[in-house]
């Protein structure tokens, strides 16, 4: 553009037919406007009031030829004067045909325009597993709101609903694939589409295949808040509609290794000040032929105090999406969260639905098999149980897994170190994800295994508390939305590298010093599973440690006034007691263990206890939990004596522990007489009732000991 100084009014530009350059020098007596020079000195004659024939400044600006085609989106027609204008920044006249001639003018363009943004690097190459559950759900949301919005067009209905338009979206903690996820669910593979069709048979065949036959003819964008496309609060207007909308267009035009996120800000911020969410979207359709699909990433980034910053985004994201619902080209996007209460929180106050895809933690097997080609690697068996062991440990948490699968890469460490040694190493490398956050409260709150609100509060440190959902936010417990009720409870879970170190660091009072010293057990015993070279006490001690391990975490503190020292035996064990009139409860406390004497039947026929050495034990029995060691003990095995709540004496817990393994029998199996069995202060513990107690999140390892459990069973 160049800008010419005339002495004439407008009108006589007018009159003079002005065209070219020549008409402006020639019939204007223009004079060029060097760019170099100070604008006052072309104009200094009307600064100091000699003339006063022209005092406004006129711009006249030549374009290029139009070098794309017209897409007609049904927009109103613009003047040819429009159309001819040359765009110095994109305002609200602007069209989409505009926009896409402007932008294919620029350096930096993708080769193939096909192809978004990658929001995962995925450096290890790691294979998709576990997916394919969420991607069923993403196109089963689609197919559903498709067809309500066809069902309202046949019936005449008003669309403006909000019911027509749910929000789909996903939630994990930090790490846990939904970048990945987008990545994969953006390519938009023929074979998850094909494999959709084939397990949607009941649903009208017509149907499915339309929003198959759309999703074929979209073109994804992915961006992001976080990563390569940071959000910078400070940038303007980063936070609201114009970069979002910055974003869009960069992802869809542009390829970040040429032009990358921050250059293209540099560039092009200042041209971005009034274009809409919509009119961006209709670039990309005009310039694609195709629907838009738009993966947006990490938009708790832009969150605020108030969440207005989360609200107006996706206010403009329903724009297009309302906007374009019955056109032959439409716009669906989905977004990804770490908050997943912030966001029903807001979105359901506003009316709106929130179809949450799950996108759960990875099975053990579905684990394994993303390892398997270094698995190959090793020549024992004894070798790949310590490794799948300390993958289970990773409790199917993706960037854990990732992690893992980066210290296996040194050679040494994948056919050398043993379980402790490689835990202890990638502790090294994660142990800043939770080095602030790993303490009592937190890890007695995943240890008990149980439903919390997202809001509960949790004393992290002395002088901090921090909610469940902030702790999920921050990557400390490993939950996500797998389920509706998942939004507002959850059980709050950690990974075996998370409580290991605690087990190593903690440093606070009795209690924790309790329950990490009953974890350590936990992990020393586990070494006797890996072996397989047990005759069954590696069991008894696991299901020893894990009583013990529940009384502490029940146990009251004396500063703790949450806690209860009166349980119901059925709120332990489930235990449904029909010679009982009513609930039995007991006061809960920590206990001692004590093996008793090898070469005397348990329980005795004088009635006493002797410990190993042969010590009688007679004073307050409910301190101690009595683990007989005679290999062919008949009568009980591990036994704890407990106090009743009201007073009324004790009554003693009976703990199954006769467990087999293959080839080996640990104790005969023997039968309590009918006196025992009928006495109302004997209770039996089966390995059904254990079930409750010995609950997989209670140690935060479902998969490890779900693969031990099914061994035992066998």
């Amino acid at each position: 553009m160049k800008l010419w100084k005339v002495n004439v009014m407008r009108k006589d530009i007018k009159d003079k037919n002005v065209s070219t350059e020549e008409d402006i020098v020639q019939k204007l007596g223009g004079k060029e406007i060097e760019l170099q020079e100070l604008f006052e000195e072309y104009f200094q004659d009307e600064l100091d009031h000699k003339n006063f024939k022209a005092s406004n400044i006129h711009i006249i600006a030549t374009t290029g030829k139009r070098k794309t085609e017209e897409f007609n989106l049904g927009e109103e027609n613009i003047s040819q004067n429009s159309k001819k204008e040359r765009l110095t920044g994109f305002t609200f006249r602007s069209t989409p045909e505009s926009i896409v001639e402007y932008l294919l003018e620029q350096k930096g363009l993708k080769d193939d325009f096909s192809k978004p943004h990658k929001l995962c690097a995925n450096l290890n190459k790691l294979e998709r597993k576990g997916r394919e559950g969420s991607f069923y759900d993403a196109y089963k949301y689609i197919l559903d709101q498709h067809f309500k919005v066809k069902l309202a067009r046949d019936n005449k209905l008003d669309l403006n609903d909000k019911i027509f338009y749910p929000l789909f979206a996903l939630q994990s903690t930090p790490g846990g694939g939904k970048s990945y996820f987008l990545d994969e669910f953006a390519s938009l593979k023929k074979e998850d589409l094909n494999s959709f069709k084939q397990k949607n048979l009941n649903d009208p065949t017509e149907i499915v295949d339309c929003i198959i036959k759309e999703l074929c003819n979209s073109v994804s964008t992915c961006i992001s808040y976080n990563g390569s496309s940071v959000y910078v609060a400070s940038r303007d207007g980063d936070g609201g509609v114009k970069g979002l909308v910055m974003r869009i267009i960069w992802s869809y035009f542009f390829d970040g290794t040429k032009l990358p996120w921050a250059f293209f800000c540099n560039q092009f911020e200042e041209k971005f000040g009034s274009l809409d969410i919509l009119t961006a979207t209709q670039s990309i359709i005009h310039h694609s032929g195709k629907s838009v699909l738009l993966c947006v990433d990490e938009i708790m980034k832009i969150d605020n105090e108030n969440h207005s910053n989360i609200i107006s985004l996706l206010n403009n994201l329903y724009t297009p999406y309302h906007s374009l619902a019955t056109k032959d080209k439409k716009f669906r996007f989905i977004i990804t969260t770490l908050d997943a209460i912030c966001l029903w929180d807001t979105q359901t106050a506003l009316g709106r639905q929130i179809n949450w895809i799950p996108l759960r933690r990875l099975e053990f097997s579905e684990s394994i098999e993303l390892f398997k080609e270094v698995i190959k690697k090793l020549e024992s068996d004894s070798r790949v149980s310590v490794l799948c062991k300390c993958i289970s440990g990773c409790n199917g948490h993706p960037r854990t897994l990732e992690k893992f699968y980066e210290l296996l890469s040194n050679t040494t460490a994948l056919t050398t170190y043993g379980w402790a040694a490689l835990i202890e190493e990638l502790t090294k490398k994660i142990v800043n994800w939770f080095v602030n956050y790993i303490t009592f409260p937190v890890v007695k709150l995943a240890l008990l295994g149980e439903y919390v609100r997202l809001d509960t509060m949790v004393k992290v440190t002395a002088c901090k508390e921090l909610s469940v959902k902030d702790l999920i936010t921050s990557g400390v417990y490993i939950n996500s939305v797998t389920n509706q009720d998942d939004v507002n409870e959850v059980i709050p879970t950690l990974t075996l590298v998370s409580l290991y170190y605690f087990c190593m660091k903690t440093v606070e009072g009795d209690d924790a010093k309790t329950v990490a010293r009953i974890l350590k057990n936990l992990f020393h015993v586990e070494d006797h599973f890996d072996l397989k070279s047990n005759d069954g006490k590696a069991f008894e001690k696991f299901h020893m440690n894990l009583e013990l391990l529940y009384r502490a975490l029940h146990h009251r503190n004396k500063d703790d006034h949450e806690d209860r020292t009166e349980m119901g035996l059925h709120e332990i064990y489930g235990l449904c007691l029909p010679n009982q009139s009513k609930e039995v409860k007991i006061r809960i406390q920590r206990k001692n263990i004590v093996t008793l004497h090898m070469s005397i039947e348990f329980p005795s026929k004088d009635g006493k206890i002797n410990d190993s050495r042969g010590i009688e034990i007679n004073d307050h029995l409910d301190k101690y939990m009595f683990v007989p060691t005679k290999s062919n003990n008949s009568g009980f095995e591990m036994v704890m004596f407990e106090e009743k709540a009201n007073g009324g004496g004790y009554i003693a817990l009976n703990i199954e522990c006769k467990f087999s393994w293959p080839e080996m029998v640990w104790r005969d199996i023997g039968k309590l007489d009918d006196e025992i069995l009928n006495n109302k202060n004997i209770i039996i513990v089966g390995r059904k009732e254990l079930e409750k107690i010995y609950s997989p999140s209670l140690v935060s390892r479902p998969q490890f000991y779900g693969d031990i459990q099914k061994k035992i069973e066998n």
